[in-house]
């Protein structure tokens, strides 16, 4: 077998053993990796930010074979999914607002 090929095998078993699922995501968590499927996306809005600035927001609804879980995204990021796209998130992490559970990949 190509050696190439072997490691590339290894590779995507090796993210999917680092990968984290929906389900056992917890408020406070930091670096989460996940893959999950992009479900819904709210209509973007502008909001102030608690140092004065205005930044675009947002909402993503992305799932897995587990669950759903909403995603921020802030910026330029906020006009990047489709609905039916498939994301992997690095070093995301976990907050909450208004009682919901928040995936996050950085702050504004």
């Amino acid at each position: 077998m190509n050696t190439d090929k072997i490691r590339r095998q290894i590779t995507k078993q090796n993210l999917r053993l680092d990968s984290t699922l929906i389900r056992d995501l917890r408020y406070g968590m930091r670096k989460v990796n996940l893959t999950a499927e992009v479900l819904e996306i709210e209509k973007p809005h502008l909001i102030r930010t608690w140092c004065g600035n205005s930044v675009m927001l947002t909402g993503v609804w992305i799932g897995d074979e587990t669950g759903k879980a909403k995603l921020c995204l802030w910026g330029e990021q906020a006009h990047l999914p489709v609905v039916g796209d498939i994301v992997q998130i690095n070093h995301g992490s976990v907050g909450t607002f208004k009682g919901e559970k928040l995936l996050s990949l950085g702050n504004p």
